[in-house]
This record gives C-alpha cells, sequence and structure tokens, in this order.
C-alpha cells in the first residue's frame, strides 16, 4: 500500500507557475537530437509500407494502453517525448474533468485541457518527471515533480 498526502496550496498562481518556467527557458540553448528519413515521391510502396506501420503503431499503442494507470502511464511517457498535443488527446473522454490544485476552477472540454496542455509543450527549462502511478485499472493517480534546469552551464542538462 502506499499513501501519500498532499496539501491544497493557500494561493493558486494558475498560469504563473507556466510563465515562471518559460522565463527560465528563455535564452537557454537546448540541443535536440533530430532523425529525419526520406519519404517515397508520395505515390508508391514506400507510403503503403509507412501506412501499415502506422496503423501497426496505433494498435501496439492501443494494448498497452488498456487500464487506467497504464494509460497515464503512456501519456505521460508520450509528453515526456514531447508527442504533439492532438496524440495525447485521442485519450481523453469528451466529458473530462481535470482539476490541478494550481488553480481556481476545473478544465471541463477537451479543448480546455488541449489549451492547457499546450502551455507547457516548449517548456526549455522544466522536466515532468513521474515518481509513482497508482495500480488502477478503472481509475488512477500519479505523483510527479518538475525538474529545473540551474543558470547556464551550471543547472542539470534536461
Amino acid at each position: 500500500a502506499y499513501l501519500r498526502e498532499v496539501c491544497e496550496p493557500l494561493y493558486k498562481p494558475g498560469d504563473q507557475n507556466v510563465q515562471l518556467l518559460q522565463m527560465l527557458g528563455t535564452g537557454r540553448e537546448v540541443a535536440a537530437a533530430v532523425s529525419s528519413r526520406l519519404i517515397g515521391d508520395g505515390g508508391g510502396e514506400d507510403d503503403d509500407m509507412l501506412d501499415m506501420q502506422e496503423a501497426e503503431s496505433t494498435e501496439a499503442s492501443r494494448a498497452a494502453t488498456r487500464g487506467a494507470s497504464a494509460l497515464c502511464k503512456h501519456i505521460m511517457q508520450r509528453f515526456s517525448d514531447r508527442a504533439p498535443v492532438s496524440e495525447l488527446m485521442e485519450h481523453f473522454a469528451d466529458d473530462i474533468f481535470y482539476e490541478d490544485l494550481n488553480y481556481e476552477e476545473p478544465l471541463r472540454t477537451k479543448e480546455e485541457v488541449s489549451a492547457f496542455i499546450e502551455r507547457f509543450v516548449d517548456l526549455k527549462a522544466a522536466k515532468f518527471v513521474t515518481e509513482s502511478f497508482s495500480d488502477g485499472q478503472n481509475a488512477c493517480c500519479f505523483t510527479w515533480h518538475i525538474k529545473v534546469a540551474g543558470p547556464l552551464g551550471a543547472g542539470p542538462v534536461l
């Protein structure tokens, strides 16, 4: 069994957290590994092969995300991998209800949640690190912390 108590903050900074994390990344050079591959001329065997690989990948993703805990792990991993927000949103119900202790009001639509996630996508000096996931099949709770890079040349590399 695992128990973790967290308190609701007295002051709810909302988007000020995002703004602070964005300021930390201002002027920071971030190294990114870029991979590319040549794709055929737009109408041949290569395109068919890519379509088949994409279908297999989508099916493997669905199989790996059966159950709430597995789904939460998958979403957080894809977020860490900087997957497009539209890909992450495919996993959320239309009637989502998301509460964040740093905000006064909950988010009640996929559009609100998508806009919320978009604010965190390009943070250059912060990385969300998951700590633990409950093992629920129908519901899941997880904890995380944010790893923040220090001054240029002095802080951890993200």
